[in-house]
């Protein structure tokens, strides 16, 4: 974990070496293939009962990589990602990157008009749907590659399904978030700011024997964290049966069935499953809480009742390749009125800066920027929000880095940890998501029968 200290005009700051210790020109195709060499008979994927090892998923990946390149997929290309989670949707995220494009992620439940807008600005080489899936009016004409389509491609030639050369700072993902003029943001993110946190000694991170079971929607950048922090670390990532993570005792029972070691909930879910029963993840070697703020009332439940070996609170933004600072939770006293937000992950630095652009001295309240590898790439097609929120460090010593502004206010303990005090702006979130308030008013102002439209959030209790 990185160090933390004083800047030398006083100001506290944190910083990591973010060029040491992992392998940071590693792209994640090229680790997933040196898993498979590890682990060949490995059970890698798990639905219902069925299994696949990493063999098995890798030749499936293939096959699947060859279809995309026959399509005429090359390296920087977009590829759309419209599919439940499922095994053809693990083995294209795969694929996709195996052939050097960037994965796209859609929620098939996204309305049409929404899937119309990301299409357009992204303009994806293809869309890879299930076999019944029809494209929608008024979506963009774009080529339509079916799930079928790729499990039914001829084997590749020698060599026709290495992956393609691509660099680690190529994009590896592109995560589209709330917009507070009614258009999404697309966020680039590099494979190094995701292989940053893969390859992390971090109790999150999945280790050979643990099994992790997906909660994630695809179109949530942890996602990413939990197919490829599994897979590429020799893990076994187990798919959920559709509902079963509203249920409690669904949960409970699919916990205990495929053995789960490693769990990430949102807060919401979090705070609904620990309500009902605290004990349930008494069996688990971590859990992570993201995505929202967590209740010290829940969290001090679960402790009592049955904690996981390690409780982890996990904070990070889309555009600092999902995890950027974690705290694991081992007490909480009873007059606390937070979860802190904690320290650095690896490669990564942080500062809290003051409404003049100084550094925060601890103990001050100001905008957190975050730093280092994980950085992501900017906003697509938006060269002037880029500009606004990604901005050169000029607090450390690279002329070249950059920091992302946040717009969330936190401040730090003496201690060096973080805690999150809120927001600059009317983002919300809900259900892990992020939400700008302005997008919808903008989206119900753009009907005829609407002049002027406010939005809020009603209600205040965890989730």
């Amino acid at each position: 974990m990185p160090s933390t200290g004083l800047a030398p005009h006083g100001c506290a700051a944190a910083r990591d070496d973010t060029g040491a210790g992992y392998p940071r020109d590693a792209v994640l195709p090229e680790l997933f293939t040196e898993q498979v060499r590890k682990t060949p008979d490995s059970v890698a994927l798990v639905r219902g009962d069925d299994r696949w090892t990493f063999r098995e998923l890798h030749e499936r990946t293939r096959r699947a990589t060859a279809c995309l390149r026959a399509r005429g997929v090359r390296r920087g290309d977009v590829v759309a990602v419209l599919l439940e989670p499922s095994v053809p949707w693990v083995t294209t995220v795969l694929a996709v990157l195996a052939a050097g494009a960037v994965y796209l992620p859609i929620d098939p439940r996204t309305p049409r008009h929404r899937l119309a807008t990301l299409v357009e600005d992204a303009s994806p080489k293809c869309l890879v749907t299930a076999p019944e899936t029809e494209i929608p009016s008024p979506v963009p004409a774009v080529a339509q590659v079916t799930t079928r389509d790729l499990d039914r491609a001829q084997p590749p030639r020698s060599g026709a399904s290495r992956p393609a050369a691509t660099a680690a700072t190529d994009a590896a993902y592109l995560i589209y978030t709330s917009g507070s003029t009614g258009v999404p943001k697309g966020v680039l993110c590099s494979h190094r700011g995701l292989v940053r946190f893969v390859t992390a000694d971090h109790p999150a991170v999945p280790r050979p024997g643990d099994r992790l079971l997906a909660t994630a929607s695809p179109a949530f950048d942890v996602s990413c964290y939990e197919v490829f922090c599994t897979l590429l670390n020799g893990a076994c990532l187990v798919l959920p049966e559709p509902g079963d993570l509203l249920d409690t005792e669904a949960l409970a029972q699919s916990l205990r069935d495929h053995r789960i070691t490693t769990l990430w909930l949102s807060a919401g879910l979090f705070h609904v499953h620990a309500q009902t029963a605290p004990h349930l993840f008494s069996g688990l070697r971590c859990l992570m809480v993201g995505g929202d703020t967590v209740s010290p009332g829940t969290v001090r439940a679960v402790l009592a009742h049955g904690a996981p070996d390690t409780l982890v609170n996990g904070y990070g933004p889309t555009e600092n390749s999902v995890i950027s600072t974690s705290y694991v939770v081992r007490e909480l006293p009873e007059d606390a009125q937070l979860v802190p937000i904690g320290t650095e992950v690896a490669a990564t630095t942080a500062y809290v800066v003051r409404p003049d652009g100084g550094l925060a001295a601890p103990g001050q309240e100001g905008e957190l920027w975050l730093g280092g590898d994980g950085v992501a790439l900017g906003y697509l097609n938006d060269p002037r929000r880029t500009a606004e929120r990604f901005v050169a460090d000029r607090f450390g010593g690279d002329a070249r880095a950059r920091l992302y502004r946040t717009g969330d206010i936190v401040r730090r303990r003496a201690d060096g940890v973080l805690e999150f005090h809120g927001r600059m702006d009317r983002q919300v979130k809900l259900r892990g998501f992020r939400v700008e308030l302005g997008e919808v008013e903008a989206v119900l102002c753009a009907h005829p029968d609407v002049r002027e439209a406010a939005v809020g959030v009603l209600g205040e209790g965890p989730g």
